[in-house]
Order: C-alpha cells, then structure tokens, then sequence
C-alpha cells in the first residue's frame, strides 16, 4: 500500500512539475513584456489599431488626404516596418515606445517617394509612446499573472508531492531513482507541450487576441533548452544518486 501511494504522489507531482515548467518558460520567453512587440505586430492589422500608432508615429497622419493614407498604409505593413514594431518593447505599466517605428516608417516614406513626410516625421517633436489599448494589453497581463501563478503554485504543489513520495516509499532507493527518472521526464514533457504550444493556443481560445498570441506563442528553443536542461540534469542525477542509497534491510 506504502509503495503504491508512494507511486501515485510522484505520478501527480510529475504532472504538476510538467505543467509549472511550461508556465514559467511561457511566462519568461512568451510573455516576456519585452516581446509583447510581436503580439503589437500581428494586431497591427487591425484598422483601429493601425490608426493609432500611425497617428503617434506621424503627425499629421489623420489629417491626410485618403490617397495618401492609403500610400502610408501600405507602407507601414512592409516587413521592416513589421521588424521595427516587434523590437517595440512594454514597459509594466502598459505603455509603448514606438520610436523604432517612427525611424523605420520615415525611412520606408523616402523609399517610396514621400521624403516631404518623411523629413515631417524625423522632425516630429511628439512623444512617440502610447499606452497600448486595454483590449490587448488587459489579456496580455492577465496571462502572464495565470502563467506565473500556475508555475509557482505548482511547483510548490509538485515538490511536496515528490517529497511526500519519497517519505512514504517503503524502498526508499528505488523511491529516490523514480523521483529522478520522473523529474527528468518531466523536463522532456514540458519541451513537447511547448513545441505545440501554437496549436494549442490556437484550438482552445477564441477572438482575435488569441489568434494574435498563437502566432507568437512558440518560445524560442535555446530559452526552453536553458530552463529544462538543468531540469533534466538534476533528475538524471537523482537517478545516479540512488545507487547510493542503501538497501532496504530483508527480514
């Protein structure tokens, strides 16, 4: 009975540490304010949103004959300009600097003929930062708060779990070796949820934030590689360390 509850205590601590390792490379790779420039990115094709940025960035913007805002609006879609908005960093308080797109946009308005607006934008005095719209920044925090909270809670909840295993184990050698083994599984789990992150994303949630976030939602490969390899390395050493591990005594 020991040994059986023993196994289920390391088998829902497994489950927990899989899900806590996901949530916090999210919430640092994914949800990391710094590319919340992407999500601005893929939300840009929103005409409200658009039209926002492009009145920071270029003064003047919505006072433009329709002709040529249509011209400055298919120039602010080029993909340097695309470029330049996913650099956009966020600071805590939900406000954006955009002056990378205002330098790319000036640039992309000399190429393509414009070089009067574009000398109007380099020489804007304008702050070019913004509070980004509640309706995108709102669910961004929020899912950076549930991610936090899923890889904090569950790691506490996981490594009790662990520990309760190991105390109530009748073999406490063999308890030791499937602690590590299920460890280092869990860092191999994580990595698989994450690479179907975007599918995952893109199935269970529904409105257009969502269909923004799945198309960033994929982190990135050295970051996940950073925090579950230690992970898998100190299971694999848990495994070597219960060689260690005495015996049980045979009556």
């Amino acid at each position: 009975m020991r040994s059986f509850l023993s196994f289920v205590a390391v088998a829902l601590a497994s489950l927990l540490a899989v899900l806590s390792l996901a949530a916090y490379v999210v919430h640092e790779t994914v949800l990391d304010p710094q590319r919340a420039g992407d999500v601005l990115a893929k939300a840009m094709d929103g005409s409200e949103l658009r039209d926002e940025v492009l009145s920071r960035t270029l003064p003047g913007y919505s006072s433009l004959p329709s002709a040529y805002r249509s011209d400055v609006d298919r120039l602010a879609d080029s993909p340097r300009v695309d470029r330049a908005l996913s650099s956009v960093s966020v600071d805590p308080q939900g406000r954006a600097d955009f002056s990378p797109v205002r330098r790319e946009l000036a640039q992309s308005l000399e190429k393509g003929g414009y070089g009067e607006l574009a000398a109007q934008v380099r020489a804007a005095q304008t702050d070019a930062s913004m509070r980004v719209p509640q309706r995108i920044w709102g669910p961004y925090e929020e899912a950076r708060d549930t991610a936090w909270l899923v890889a904090t809670r569950g790691a506490l909840a996981s490594a009790a779990l662990f520990l309760v295993g190991l105390l109530i184990a009748r073999n406490r050698r063999r308890a030791v070796a499937l602690v590590g083994a299920a460890v280092a599984l869990s860092a191999g789990a994580a990595f698989l949820l994450l690479r179907s992150l975007p599918q995952l994303v893109e199935e269970a949630a529904t409105g257009r934030w969502a269909r923004w976030a799945a198309a960033v939602s994929a982190p990135d490969t050295t970051a996940v590689t950073e925090v579950l390899l230690p992970v898998a390395v100190v299971g694999a050493a848990l495994v070597v360390v219960s060689f260690f591990v005495p015996r049980p005594r045979t009556a």
